[in-house]
């Protein structure tokens, strides 16, 4: 929708969020097997810089349909049911009580930005961690556990958003060099 530099936050006219990349996360999944399903609350012990806080956490159960029961976080600040808690400001509430955003949410109508996360997206599957992606580094070897297949069609998509990404600069420097020649 919008062009480069759009947007509050690509404008610099408001300071961008708070994201949940930046903040520690507590996922139920991560507490599901250590709590007894009659439990309601989950003591949590923080310990920071030495001091130690308490906060407990409260926990829901709803019955599935095949049987079982699944447990869910009690968000501390709005009592609402979430699979995820984050830590912030001495405390876990859930994304909307701490007001954060998703890191890909403030990337602003600037394509090389959009595709650059696609391509880290796809390099994290592959297992390269380090930004050898903008080299052309293809990985040779196969991550573990990945079937055959889904490894070429990754560095099949990683190959295209690479090709993709550098059309894009080619062109997004086109139209600079032509500005700057129009206006100088």
């Amino acid at each position: 929708m919008g062009g480069s530099g759009s947007g509050i936050y690509g404008a610099r006219l408001k300071e961008p969020k708070i994201t949940v990349e930046q903040c520690k996360s507590l996922k139920i999944d991560q507490v599901k097997n250590i709590i007894d399903p009659n439990t309601r609350e989950l003591p949590m012990r923080i310990d920071k810089d030495g001091e130690s806080q308490n906060q407990v956490l409260g926990i829901d159960w709803t019955d599935c349909n095949f049987g079982g029961k699944r447990p869910w976080f009690v968000c501390p600040g709005c009592e609402d049911r979430k699979g995820k808690l984050y830590f912030r400001h001495e405390e876990f509430l859930c994304r909307t009580c701490h007001d954060l955003a998703y890191r890909r949410t403030q990337i602003s109508g600037d394509r090389v930005s959009e595709l650059d996360w696609k391509i880290q997206k796809v390099c994290r599957r592959l297992g390269i961690l380090d930004e050898g992606w903008l080299n052309n580094v293809i990985p040779l070897i196969k991550p573990k556990n990945m079937h055959q297949t889904v490894y070429f069609r990754l560095l099949i998509i990683l190959m295209y958003l690479k090709e993709k990404r550098t059309q894009e600069q080619i062109r997004k420097w086109k139209n600079f060099r032509w500005m700057y020649c129009k206006y100088s």
